[in-house]
């Protein structure tokens, strides 16, 4: 899961881009917060297994200053049991035959 602009993107491996999370209506669920996201996960049935920060960028700091243009990424891992069923949908849609 990917928190970016007040809506989540989650990415299952079946689809190169990561897919805006959506509501009955089709339209993206917005959260006001963080936390508002991860409880809504939380109440999905999804567990919060780990993080992963990922830096991009670069920058200079020398004697007298510097400069710095970095950006920083934070996903949320989660798991949740699925059916034998469901796990196969995902699979099969996470590769290509060419």
């Amino acid at each position: 899961m990917e928190f970016h602009k007040n809506s989540i993107k989650l990415d299952d491996g079946s689809n190169k881009k990561r897919q805006a999370l959506k509501d009955k209506d089709g339209k993206d669920l917005k959260f006001t917060s963080l936390i508002g996201a991860l409880n809504y996960m939380s109440l999905q049935g999804w567990e919060l297994v780990d993080t992963k920060s990922v830096t991009s960028g670069s920058g200079y700091v020398g004697a007298y200053g510097g400069a710095s243009s970095t950006n920083t990424k934070v996903y949320y891992i989660f798991s949740k049991d699925v059916t034998d069923e469901e796990l196969e949908q995902v699979v099969n849609n996470s590769y290509k035959d060419d």
